[in-house]
């Protein structure tokens, strides 16, 4: 995946839209001829294939590395839809020392086939995900938050965090 451009999708608290956000940039940028694909990276709640109507079925473990099933022509990866993880029913914990090595394998793993944008849904918050992120030496962040304080006043650390480690910000969407 030689000289794709990866933008991460980042918010202070849950349930502010990034996922919808994600989604409908992958959506835009592939009805003007772009190649996208999008890489779930909230690895305990994971919800892309969820939300893309994609089950485990969908993908191809098959090959030499996994295929990801695609939803609208944009080929998705999710740690929900690996058979050994189970987020139906059950709250999932990631232990913080291997959630890099799974970011890691997440995408190193997968078949992008010819992506020119790697769409990143980030968890919420600042944590260890994000630092996981640089892995993939973002180019640029967008973040998405709402109007209430509380989700301000969180979003304020997600913003700090993406200029500590100097990730541009291209867009803060307010939902």
């Amino acid at each position: 995946m030689n000289a794709v451009k990866t933008i991460a999708f980042m918010s202070g608290k849950g349930g502010c839209g990034k996922t919808t956000t994600c989604m409908g940039t992958g959506l835009a940028l592939t009805h003007l001829g772009c190649k996208v694909a999008i890489l779930d990276l909230d690895l305990e709640n994971p919800s892309m294939g969820v939300v893309c109507g994609l089950t485990r079925e969908d993908l191809n473990l098959s090959e030499e590395l996994i295929v990801p099933p695609r939803w609208n022509g944009i080929p998705v990866m999710s740690l929900s839809l690996l058979p050994y993880a189970d987020f139906a029913d059950t709250p999932t914990t990631v232990v913080e020392e291997r959630k890099h090595e799974i970011i890691a394998q997440l995408y190193k793993e997968t078949d992008w086939g010819d992506t020119e944008f790697l769409l990143v849904d980030m968890p919420p918050g600042s944590g260890e995900e994000v630092r996981g992120l640089l892995q993939l030496d973002p180019q640029a962040s967008i973040i998405v938050t709402t109007p209430q304080r509380i989700s301000e006043a969180a979003v304020k650390k997600v913003i700090v965090m993406a200029r500590d480690y100097s990730l541009p910000i291209i867009g803060l969407l307010e939902n």
